[in-house]
């Protein structure tokens, strides 16, 4: 009985760590044990199998169910209860994380005042042939306001989708 309010109390303690919010309490365990589900920011649960199952098949089972959720196995914790195998398990299955973000920044001379619309055209063109998306542009207004002669711009791959910079009035 002692070790399965430990079991528990990790199982609490794992699933605060997370941000994201699916409920799989309502699905049945791959392996047709009894779950106790917990509160899950991410998806989380402690499962009970009614006999010892190998380990490998029991870390196959959780990479599926993860998977089918669109998530990773963050944590897998077996007890070894027995022989061949373990009775219980907790795990914890997580959305990816982003590809890290790689930007490079680019300078370019117009060649004669333009409208910072028309060069901030151009640096989208750029980024795009090199496979990458417009980040950030910033014209030097040296022709007036929203003319430039020389602008800069910045170009990523990976991250979250580009934020459009502030316009300046």
């Amino acid at each position: 009985m002692h070790s399965k309010s430990i079991w528990i109390a990790l199982g609490i303690a794992v699933v605060t760590a997370c941000s994201s919010s699916t409920d799989i309490s309502s699905s049945a365990d791959p392996l047709g044990g009894q779950t106790q589900p917990t509160e899950q920011p991410c998806a989380a649960d402690l499962v009970k199998l009614d006999s010892c199952t190998d380990d490998a098949t029991i870390k196959n089972a959780v990479e599926t169910k993860c998977t089918k959720l669109g998530f990773e196995v963050t944590e897998l914790a077996l007890d070894h209860a027995c022989k061949t195998g373990s009775l219980s398990y907790k795990y914890q299955c997580c959305p990816p994380k982003p590809p890290p973000v790689e930007c490079e920044w680019h300078a370019d001379n117009a060649g004669g005042c333009a409208p910072d619309v028309k060069l901030e055209t151009l640096a989208e063109l750029a980024c795009k042939s090199e496979g990458r998306s417009l980040r950030q542009f910033f014209g030097d207004q040296s022709c007036g306001k929203s003319v430039s002669l020389w602008y800069k711009f910045e170009c990523c791959i990976g991250g979250p989708p580009p934020v459009p910079a502030p316009q300046a009035d």
